[in-house]
């Protein structure tokens, strides 16, 4: 019901053990020249993991699902076949992540995979412009330019498409407002990520052996979606029978459209049930819902701790005001003594300082209240007052 913001996802080994398997699918398959797969291997070697290089067609079947942690697809020109697409999908479902690295046309394969992926995990996606120039500089985003590695840019990247995704996916390469690398996480907190950038050159070329680091680090331990692509109603909640209970829909800066048609970042609740607010933020329709339960709950009453009988119209009488509505009430007042000077059942009756009709000494005296509310259980109050004349 709550979409989980989750720093860490539930995957298969643990973000902090280092001696990860991962796979790299070679990169000679199209161009026998392209040496991504040997840049990924350095990598993943430097960041105390284990690489091993197979054969493209190892995606066609899901025996590596035994021997992988991570999947490296290092290649983007390739005729990606329909059953290596699935069995991605798979991987991912099983909860771990995967770099598929796509090409600067929407309709290589490999991107095609991507977008599917993409929304077959419940997200959004599409490939928008392409770049068929050496664009740079490029610059690199949030975490992925600060963790582990500071890489503010990259200074080569030839030929792109830029894409634009949903709130859960995550820009972090940019080139002139367009965006041209992407990781995308999941709802499903079972699901592991997927991340791509829509050149391989700049792989190829080693350009930034600390920006791959970086992905490959992101991969492992998936980085919070940004606060500005979030909406949150907080988690499931109660409130109290007679109270009043808001909703409040978070950032406050949007415009927000509830269940019923009503707009506004607050919603005033009145039973329980599930509700949900939409918004429209840069990266798309986002929506958070929230279910409430009702139930009875202590009722607070006010009750001053002085008052003074003078007549003068002013704090002359002593009374218990509820905060909620009474199946039951009464209230028992006693001296130091302990003997009882007043008794009401009567919620709205009120004590005139008197016992017997003559004037009550002044002193503190003390007073019990007893009440039902709507679960029709007994409940006790206690206090003390003093009476001043």
């Amino acid at each position: 019901m709550k979409r989980l913001q989750l720093i860490l996802f539930l995957i298969p080994f643990h973000a902090a053990v280092f001696g990860l398997n991962i796979t790299i699918i070679e990169s000679q398959y199209i161009h026998t020249g392209s040496v991504c797969d040997s840049s990924w291997r350095e990598v993943v070697t430097s960041m105390g993991h284990t690489p091993l290089i197979v054969p493209y067609q190892t995606l066609d079947d899901s025996l590596f699902f035994e021997y992988t942690d991570v999947l490296i697809v290092s290649e983007g020109p390739v005729g990606i076949s329909q059953a290596a697409v699935v069995n991605i999908l798979a991987f991912i479902k099983t909860g771990r992540p995967v770099y598929l690295q796509s090409e600067y046309l929407p309709n290589y394969t490999t991107n095609i995979a991507f977008r599917n992926i993409v929304s077959a995990l419940g997200g959004k996606f599409e490939w928008r412009n392409v770049f068929l120039r050496d664009i740079h500089p490029v610059n690199v985003l949030g975490v992925y330019a600060t963790t582990p590695n500071q890489v503010q840019s990259l200074g080569y990247y030839w030929y792109s498409v830029s894409g634009k995704g949903d709130c859960n996916m995550i820009n972090f390469l940019e080139f002139e407002g367009e965006y041209l690398g992407f990781q995308f996480i999941p709802d499903n907190p079972s699901y592991g990520s997927i991340c791509t950038t829509s050149d391989e050159n700049w792989v190829n070329e080693r350009t930034s052996l600390e920006l791959m680091e970086n992905i490959l680090f992101h991969l492992i331990t998936p980085p919070p979606i940004p606060v500005e692509q979030q909406v949150s109603l907080g988690n499931d909640t109660s409130f109290c029978i007679g109270k009043n209970f808001i909703l409040e829909a978070m950032p406050k800066e949007v415009i927000y459209m509830w269940q019923d048609g009503s707009v506004g970042p607050d919603y005033f609740v009145h039973e329980a049930g599930l509700y949900w607010v939409t918004t429209e933020l840069a990266c798309g329709d986002v929506t958070d819902s929230v279910f409430v339960v009702s139930e009875y709950c202590d009722c607070p009453f006010f009750t001053p701790n002085v008052f003074s009988p003078n007549s003068d119209n002013i704090n002359d009488e002593f009374s218990a005001v509820p905060s909620c509505e009474l199946l039951d009430f009464s209230m028992l007042i006693y001296n130091r003594w302990g003997e009882l000077v007043f008794h009401a059942s009567d919620q709205y009756e009120t004590w005139d300082g008197t016992i017997n009709g003559k004037d009550a000494q002044s002193g503190v005296y003390a007073y019990m209240i007893q009440y039902k509310v709507g679960d029709g259980e007994m409940k006790h109050t206690y206090g003390d007052v003093t009476l001043l004349r």
